[in-house]
């Protein structure tokens, strides 16, 4: 049995919106890409779905050139509004479809350096939540995954978890790295308090079985046959190689607005959440607030593109960083530029 599992989806996929017409039968959509690549995008669709239906899309972009139009086939599709659809373009046609992601990343350089989900994951590796998002239309399969990485756990513990829908699950959970959404680095992680509104929004919970409880342990209290209560007063040991999870804490109250100065000007985000306005200038302190590495990154590219003249890479880029730092001013008012532009 091999000890990592391997990334379903080889070919690199860029966060960015292009202009894209869907034909499904006699159904025409106008929408935009969620994220595209050599051999498929998500877009958004008015209406579900059905898996395996073969649609014709047409992707088009300035800095790509001409547009490029070919066959393609439905391989998911979120079960509620908004009605996200993953499509994969016939395999016959990859030559033309690289050929316009290569003219589409040559007239947005920050899209091609940004990260990817790795190609395969140990399965000791371990899984953390990254930075919540600004909108919570998850589909079940991801809310599945959400729900059971909690505070943090490993990729064999997930897939044991997961049972019969590790096969979804496994796809679910390289899309989220993709996003952000879930991340590698303890370091770069969200405390799981952070999320519990969002998971809320979104008609989910995580799972009471406990965080960070890896297959060792799981293992080691069946074999005992005990709650780890029950073991500990029997005088069992759990084993040091497990992590106990730190307790809970709710993120710190923002400081009520009556008391800022009238300068700082508040401005609303997701889940009630006020952030300063970056004009400010002091309104946004605190340890509590720091710009991990993705986000920095993303706000770098991203600036490079609007410097050159690229605002909608800009965007897609700027709004990657500002998930991965939710109401940082800096990035909030450059986005702001960006779509100005």
């Amino acid at each position: 049995m091999a000890d990592f599992i391997v990334n379903p989806r080889r070919a690199p996929r860029a966060p960015t919106r292009c202009a894209t017409r869907v034909e499904v039968g006699r159904q025409v959509f106008a929408t935009e890409t969620e994220d595209v690549g050599p051999h498929g995008c998500q877009v958004v669709l008015p209406a579900p779905q059905t898996v395996g239906q073969v649609v014709r899309v047409t992707l088009a972009a300035s800095s790509a050139g001409a547009p490029v139009s070919v066959p393609a086939r439905v391989i998911w599709t979120s079960s509620r509004a908004p009605w996200r659809v993953g499509l994969a373009f016939d395999a016959t046609v990859y030559a033309a479809t690289t050929l316009w992601w290569e003219r589409l990343l040559a007239g947005n350089p920050g899209l091609a350096n940004f990260r990817r989900a790795p190609d395969r994951l140990p399965l000791d590796a371990m899984i953390y939540l990254g930075a919540p998002p600004r909108f919570t239309d998850f589909t079940d399969d991801e809310l599945q995954v959400l729900s059971r990485v909690a505070n943090g756990t490993t990729v064999a513990d997930l897939q044991a978890r997961m049972g019969d829908r590790w096969a979804t699950g496994r796809r679910m959970l390289f899309a989220l790295l993709s996003r952000g959404l879930l991340t590698l680095a303890k370091g770069a992680s969200s405390h799981v308090g952070v999320w519990r509104q969002v998971m809320r929004e979104a008609g989910s919970a995580f799972e009471e079985s406990g965080p960070a409880m890896g297959t060792v342990t799981r293992s080691w209290l069946l074999a005992v046959g005990k709650t780890p209560a029950e073991a500990s007063a029997a005088g069992h040991v759990q084993p040091p190689s497990v992590e106990a999870a730190p307790p809970e804490e709710p993120p710190p109250a923002p400081a009520p607005p009556e008391r800022l100065p009238q300068a700082e000007r508040a401005i609303p985000t997701p889940h009630g959440v006020p952030v300063m306005d970056a004009s400010a200038g002091t309104g946004w302190r605190g340890t509590s607030h720091v710009r991990n590495a993705d986000a920095q990154r993303a706000f770098e590219l991203g600036k490079a593109e609007l410097a050159g003249g690229r605002a909608r890479s800009a965007v897609a880029l700027l709004r990657m960083a500002l998930q991965h730092a939710p109401g940082d001013p800096e990035i909030a008012s450059t986005l702001a530029k960006a779509l100005q532009s």
